[in-house]
């Protein structure tokens, strides 16, 4: 049986507005659907884990137990006292071009030679 592909609707890609489920948004224009579909409904919390992810006050518990978001945060946050370092080791300095010296520097290339 042949289906159009126009009428298959990833999943992954859209989301349901906290607002109003009848809402099927693409992920991507959800923060922005949710600004304009907010003035016209009664105020939900915000998770502080994820600003898309809105609950009425006494669902937002239960949410804060449960959020994806936080429980990822909590890993990256555990994942970083293990002593292991994420990102840059450290800050870079900044210089300024009359006091940079390329002989002196040691991530400098010479293509000259």
């Amino acid at each position: 049986m042949y289906q159009n592909p126009a009428n298959l609707v990833n999943n992954e890609n859209y989301a349901t507005c906290p607002y109003d489920p009848t809402h099927r948004v693409a992920r991507t224009r959800l923060q922005h659907h949710i600004i304009k579909c907010q003035k016209t409904h009664p105020p939900l919390e915000i998770c502080p884990f994820n600003a898309t992810h809105r609950y009425p006050p006494d669902q937002m518990k239960n949410h804060y137990k449960v959020c994806p978001n936080k429980l990822e945060k909590e890993q990256n946050l555990s994942f970083r006292s293990n002593n292991t370092t994420v990102g840059a080791k450290r800050n870079p300095i900044q210089l300024m071009q009359k006091d940079y010296l390329p002989e002196q520097d040691p991530e400098n290339e010479c293509w000259d030679d």
